[in-house]
């Protein structure tokens, strides 16, 4: 699977490290790591934004949209904005392609457990195939991985901040 090339990117360091935040020209296509939020918003002075085919085609769209993506992390992050109402460009297996569609569903302060959503997904047997999708999800937080939980807890979270970012993100929901 070829992964896209973006056109821009910003990136920070922060307390764990660096995080990247990275759009094409029509959607946004990752966020590394989830974690960053923890710390958010004492990320340092963010990189200038790169174009990796040197010809500028698609940049100032890219970066318009990175800019976006950062007003409403914002907002998110101080409990004013539930959704986020961004373009994604998501790239991955067409069952994580479904996964990833399914959990967009999940509404903000509510969470899913993976048999539910695998259920949903017409394949009941197929939980820790949805957590391994959750846990190839390009846009944690922006694509709410952090909603679907095990049936008896809170389960895994395979960003490197693991469970203490998933609980954040579903206290600061009101899902916890």
């Amino acid at each position: 699977m070829n992964r896209p090339v973006p056109a821009a990117a910003y990136r920070w360091e922060y307390s764990g490290g660096t995080v990247e935040l990275a759009a094409s020209p029509t959607g946004l296509l990752s966020f590394r790591p989830a974690a960053a939020v923890l710390s958010y918003p004492h990320w340092g002075e963010r990189s200038e934004h790169y174009d990796p085919a040197n010809c500028g085609y698609g940049l100032a769209e890219a970066t318009d949209l990175l800019d976006e993506a950062l007003r409403q992390l914002a907002e998110y992050l101080a409990g004013a904005r539930r959704d986020f109402t961004l373009p994604y460009e998501l790239h991955g297996s067409e069952w994580d392609l479904r996964v990833w569609r399914a959990l967009l569903r999940i509404p903000c302060g509510t969470t899913a457990t993976y048999g539910e959503i695998a259920t949903a997904l017409g394949n009941p047997r197929a939980a820790r195939a949805v957590a391994g999708a959750c846990g190839r999800n390009p846009l944690p937080v922006f694509v709410p991985c952090h909603r679907v939980v095990a049936a008896a807890g809170l389960g895994g979270y395979s960003d490197p901040g693991g469970l203490p970012t998933k609980e954040f993100l579903l206290r600061l929901e009101g899902a916890l």
